[in-house]
């Protein structure tokens, strides 16, 4: 089962009470792929209420998609614990604020990660994270420094794209992929375009 909303504010909207879109989730009981978008968001205001604990996700869930939404970072915790899921994309402030802490308890089954358009400053991890990842973009995140060096060490990863991000995380990106080499991983694709030095790179 698939759920899609899709939100467009007008650019004079006023602060209202957040919508409880996530409140009734759980009774979808075969729900697989949820997205949620927000056209026009403002970070003026929250338009979506916050998820307030894992329990109003269906364990089920195995893709979701965000744009817009503007949780604060620390509710991605709730997220990570869903046992399904495999795909999350995350796109225009669907999360906001400069910090992102990943554990290594946090998705364990996620095979594919976009970030696209978020204002993230340093994306921290700490220990062997996000083991089952298969494919991680990122794309447009101007204030983001660096990938964590976690990603380097992930022995699935068989797909990166980094588009128009900061030189150091276009260094990121090629470090994970000497890292990969060494791991004899050499499928691994790394797809590089980057409007900062006017130049693009593909391996």
């Amino acid at each position: 089962m698939k759920l899609g909303v899709c939100i467009e504010l007008a650019e004079d909207s006023a602060a209202a009470a957040p919508l409880c879109l996530l409140d009734h989730l759980t009774l979808l009981i075969q729900l697989e792929s949820f997205k949620c978008v927000i056209v026009n968001p403002t970070r003026e205001f929250q338009v979506v209420a916050r998820p307030d604990s894992i329990s109003i996700f269906p364990s089920t869930l195995r893709k979701i998609t965000l744009g817009g939404c503007g949780f604060p970072w620390e509710d991605m915790k709730i997220l990570a614990q869903l046992p399904n899921l495999e795909a999350l994309k995350l796109r225009c402030y669907a999360f906001q604020g400069p910090e992102w802490e990943l554990d290594e308890e946090d998705f364990i089954r996620l095979k594919f990660l976009l970030l696209e358009d978020m204002d993230i400053v340093e994306w921290r991890a700490s220990g062997q994270i996000l083991q089952r990842l298969e494919h991680l973009v990122v794309r447009h995140c101007y204030n983001l420094q660096e990938i964590p060096y976690g990603i380097d060490y992930i022995t699935t990863l068989q797909g990166l794209e980094v588009v128009d991000c900061r030189p150091s995380v276009v260094d990121s990106a090629l470090r994970i992929k000497e890292m990969q080499e060494d791991l004899s991983n050499d499928d691994l694709q790394v797809l590089i375009e980057s409007t900062w030095n006017e130049k693009t790179t593909k391996n």
